[in-house]
């Protein structure tokens, strides 16, 4: 698809281990290049052994494929692991997790905001609202707690109110082209959803 240049998208698989390829990666890393070069965007598809791809290849150390794998243990693992709950609908279990790495973190931005997910996931929107100004007062250089709480007015059927509160934060930093952003693209669902644009 590369060298035909046939897809704006292609997929590749994440192969193997890199010691075992040899020249065979230089040789992807060209095509690579050459699918930049045509616009062209290359993914990896998900399913592979990723990082761990390595693990018992012949001439890697113990230390080196404990590297490659995967720290259970590590936070931004287990926050993924909540989100893959999540999606699989195991919220009771999603729901443990989080609560075990709040009681752990307190007032880590990432465990809060993946506690608003669950909770909106839940349409417990009260407590997603608290979780997600919390996340965005813990850390306002970050958005993503502002854009929460919008999701959720939103999925209450309350534009208005997100507009209002996109407004308000506007008013105390209107240097923030993220939340003018945010605002814009708010205010331009809600039109739509009135038939005001686009009809």
């Amino acid at each position: 698809a590369v060298e035909q240049d046939l897809a704006p998208i292609s997929s590749s698989s994440y192969g193997d281990c890199e010691v075992a390829e040899g020249s065979a990666t230089t040789a992807f890393e060209l095509t690579l290049q050459q699918a930049a070069a045509q616009g062209q965007t290359v993914i990896a598809a998900a399913g592979d052994d990723g990082s761990t791809d390595c693990n018992g290849i012949f001439g890697l150390t113990t230390l080196q494929q404990q590297a490659l794998a995967v720290d259970r243990s590590n936070l931004p693992a287990q926050i993924i692991e909540s989100a893959a709950l999540l999606a699989e609908k195991k919220t009771d279990d999603a729901r443990q997790l989080l609560e075990n790495l709040r009681a752990k973190t307190p007032d880590s931005p990432d465990v809060i905001f993946q506690l608003g997910r669950l909770n909106l996931v839940a349409k417990n929107y009260k407590e997603a609202d608290q979780d997600f100004r919390h996340t965005y007062d813990l850390n306002p250089a970050n958005i993503r707690g502002m854009t929460g709480l919008v999701e959720s007015d939103l999925l209450q059927n309350k534009p208005d109110a997100a507009i209002q509160t996109l407004k308000a934060e506007l008013a105390k930093s209107p240097e923030r082209n993220d939340m003018k952003l945010l605002l814009a693209d708010v205010e331009v669902w809600f039109d739509v959803c009135q038939g005001k644009r686009y009809n």
